[in-house]
């Protein structure tokens, strides 16, 4: 039997970052069959050998920061490598459809007034039936961000909270900025 556990090193070090929570520092891993898991990378290797998910780690949730849980969407929530491969594939097959030239044409109609995440993926909808909502989804939140790290939008709304060291957001509004998709 192997069953993967983690949990949180107590206390957690005053300015762990949040890299440093989503990369499996200041955790401890297990599994029932009692093969020693040093670390994250450990665990990981270890459930693909045995066909688990290596994000969840057969577990089906996923614990970003300590309190904090949700359903992994790596694996369809299965716990199983077979399911996080298919997921995989769907992903790539989304990324082929719907790359940043196609997402930045759509960002760019947008010019002059806020958008939403939902805004986005209803018109990239309509240019690729073919993809399912929810990989759109992902994948239009994944574009946001990067071409928000580019300077080429950025976020005019303000955060609905904070939890911890996570801030959150109910429904962004970006904006595209004066340099925006035009060529420099």
């Amino acid at each position: 039997m192997h069953a993967i556990s983690s949990t949180w090193d107590e206390p957690l070090p005053k300015g762990a970052t949040m890299g440093e929570l989503m990369e499996g520092r200041f955790r401890s891993y297990s599994c029932f069959c009692g093969q020693p898991l040093l670390d994250r990378s450990a665990a990981q290797l270890h459930a693909i050998e045995t066909n688990q998910c290596s994000i969840c780690l057969g577990q089906t949730r996923i614990s970003l920061v300590p309190g904090t849980e949700h359903g992994c969407g790596y694996c369809n929530v299965t716990g199983t490598r077979d399911a996080e491969l298919a997921e995989q594939l769907d992903r790539g097959k989304v990324e082929a459809v719907i790359d940043e030239a196609a997402f930045l044409r759509v960002v760019e109609g947008f010019r002059g007034e806020a958008f939403t995440q939902p805004d986005i993926v209803e018109r990239l909808a309509a240019m690729a039936p073919e993809v399912l909502t929810p990989q759109l989804m992902l994948r239009v939140g994944q574009l946001l961000r990067v071409v928000e790290r580019k300077g080429v939008i950025m976020r005019v709304s303000a955060p609905s909270g904070v939890d911890g060291v996570v801030v959150l957001y109910d429904t962004p509004r970006y904006q595209v900025t004066s340099s925006g998709t035009r060529p420099a």
